[in-house]
């Protein structure tokens, strides 16, 4: 990057602007630090980056959701800086939903999906989380529950409640993506939810809501009149 002009020059322009002056492009140079043959690290973020299927979507944040075998598989990205292209894209998703988390409320289901909305519009199979939450309904930590369970009939609800109590937890969200990008609830959804419900009253950790997320929609079991007892 030393021989593009100085005014070009990404470390430069943070030096002199900050790195909110960066294009896209310019802070994955930074990251890749080195171009391949024939080819400067700005050169090959372009290329990156116009390589990806968004399908719609921002760039960056596709180029960013992609595992470490699809990284592999672009020209120029080897095993190390696949890995630190997913250890500063995981950094950032971290520090996105602790900065959120501090003003999720129960009151607004809506801050609850937008903490988890951008990161789970690119995933390709359904997710989902138990979100734990104090006496003040705000967040207190997570935990991601094992892939595929969103899918079967019945969840075992024995670890949800185990750690819930064990991180003295007041009540709890389950939340879950939908990869098709319709947050609408399937008949198995409703009947998971008040499966869950049910248990949660028998051990006295309320369950408060079930948000379902989709690509820019969610949808909340509280928000759609799903009664959900708190006392």
């Amino acid at each position: 990057m030393k021989d593009l002009p100085e005014s070009e020059q990404p470390y430069r322009i943070v030096e002199l602007k900050g790195a909110s002056a960066l294009t896209d492009a310019q802070l994955l140079s930074i990251v890749l630090r080195n171009g391949s043959e024939g080819e400067r690290a700005f050169e090959m973020a372009c290329r990156l980056l116009s390589l990806v299927d968004t399908a719609g979507w921002d760039p960056l944040c596709a180029f960013c959701q992609l595992s470490l075998s699809e990284l592999r598989a672009l020209k120029g990205i080897g095993r190390v800086k696949s890995i630190e292209i997913q250890a500063i894209s995981e950094l950032a998703k971290r520090l996105a939903q602790k900065e959120a988390a501090t003003r999720v409320r129960l009151s607004d289901p809506a801050s609850i999906a937008h903490m988890y909305m951008e990161s789970t519009r690119y995933l390709k199979r359904e997710t989902a989380w138990i979100l734990y939450l104090n006496s003040k309904l705000e967040m207190l930590s997570e935990m991601q529950l094992p892939p595929g369970t969103i899918n079967q009939s019945l969840i075992d609800g024995r670890e949800i409640f185990l750690q819930g109590f064990e991180r003295g937890a007041y009540g709890f969200v389950l939340l879950h993506s939908h990869p098709s990008g319709d947050p609408l609830p399937s008949l198995a959804d409703g009947e998971m939810t008040k499966l869950l419900y049910a248990e949660s009253k028998i051990m006295k950790l309320p369950m408060i809501d079930h948000i379902i997320l989709g690509d820019k929609e969610y949808y909340s079991y509280r928000e759609n009149g799903f009664d959900f007892e708190t006392d």
